[in-house]
Parts: C-alpha cells; structure tokens; sequence
C-alpha cells in the first residue's frame, strides 16, 4: 500500500511540473514582496489596488490589484489586524503576495493572490 501512496505522490508531482513547464502554473512557489501606496479600496468588491515603483531612476510605478479579497485578509496595522474598511487611499503599505500565472494563450496574468499586508503608521 505504502508504494502505490509514493507512485500516487509521485505522479501528481511529476503531473504538476508538466502543466509548470507548459505554462499553467496557478502560482509561483515563491512569494514576492513589495512596499507601495494603496491607490484604490473597494469594499463592496473586495477589491484593493496597490500603485508601487519598479524603476526609481526612471520613476516608473505599476499597480497591482487584488480581487475578490477574503472576508478577513491578512492586514496588519502595529499589532492589529484590520480590515478593507480601515484602509485609506495614500496609506504606505508593505505586500507579500503569489503572483499570477502567465496564460500564453491571452498574454495575460492571473490575478495574484495575497498572502499578508502591512500598513504603516
């Protein structure tokens, strides 16, 4: 029993380094972190927009946005975890996050999934 577990494990693993190779990915193992600007809440639509800088010579920003966010995402100010209602268009925010996958058939990325959020005070 214990070897067709392991011959299970195996193939599903191997299965999903496959659909990696060909560009299916649902995430990236590694999550990445950046500090930006809140730029839009929606609360309705559990949605957040991040604008941060990717070139500071150039000085070229790029958003990020966040969809269908949890009821209860992981959003700390000081020592309290807070909710989209608390944010506040300007806050100065830290984001760790999953980017998307990359869909070669539309040239496009899925949405990213956030992982936890700081705001500063």
């Amino acid at each position: 029993m214990r070897g067709l577990r392991t011959v299970f494990i195996a193939a599903v693993v191997a299965a999903g380094a496959v659909l990696c190779a060909g560009g299916l990915c649902a995430f990236e193992e590694e999550t990445k972190v950046i500090d930006g600007e809140v730029e839009a809440v929606n609360e309705l639509d559990r949605n957040l927009t991040i604008k941060y800088m990717v070139d500071d010579i150039n000085i070229v920003y790029e958003q990020l946005t966040f969809n269908d966010l949890p009821a209860h995402p992981r959003i700390f100010k000081g020592d309290d975890m807070i909710d989209l209602d608390d944010m506040q268009v300007g806050d100065n925010v830290t984001v760790k996050y999953y980017p998307g996958m990359y869909d070669p058939n539309s040239d496009k990325y899925s949405q990213s999934k956030l992982v936890s959020m700081t705001v500063e005070q």
